[in-house]
C-alpha cells in the first residue's frame, strides 16, 4: 500500500495520492476526516489517482463509500474535488459524481498534480 494525506497550506488544499489499490482511499478516510474537520475555511480536495490500480467496481464502490457512507467528499468545506488521472474510465466516474445518485459532487479532472494545483490556486 502506498499512499497519503496531506494539508497544502499555500494552496489551502487537502492532498490525496493512491499509488496502489483505489480501496486504499477507504483505509485512508479517518486521515481525511480528520484534516477535512480540522479546515477553518473552504477549501479544495485534490485526488491523485494516476498510478491507482482499479476496476470500475472499485472505483464505484470507493465513490459511494465516500459520498454516501464516509461522507468526506460532501463535507460543507469541500469547494470542489479534483480527480487527476489520465484514465478515461476514471475521469468519467469523477464527472458522474456530480450527479443525483453521488449528491451532486461538484469535480474537475486534471491530467497532472501540476495542473490541479494551478487550478486550485486560481479558483479559492
Amino acid at each position: 500500500m502506498s499512499s497519503r494525506v496531506e494539508y497544502l497550506e499555500a494552496e489551502n488544499v487537502i492532498l490525496s495520492v493512491v499509488d496502489g489499490p483505489i480501496d486504499n482511499m477507504v483505509d485512508d478516510a479517518p486521515k481525511v476526516e480528520a484534516l477535512f474537520n480540522a479546515a477553518t475555511k473552504p477549501f479544495i480536495h485534490i485526488v491523485d489517482i494516476t498510478n491507482a490500480q482499479f476496476t470500475l467496481d472499485s472505483l464505484t464502490t470507493v465513490i459511494n463509500q465516500g459520498s454516501r457512507q464516509i461522507k468526506t467528499l460532501r463535507h460543507p468545506l469541500v469547494k470542489e474535488v479534483v480527480v487527476v488521472t489520465n484514465s478515461t474510465l476514471a475521469a468519467m466516474a469523477a464527472r458522474g459524481m456530480n450527479s443525483p445518485i453521488f449528491g451532486h459532487i461538484k469535480t474537475r479532472t486534471c491530467k497532472t498534480l501540476e495542473e490541479a494545483l494551478e487550478y486550485a490556486r486560481h479558483n479559492l
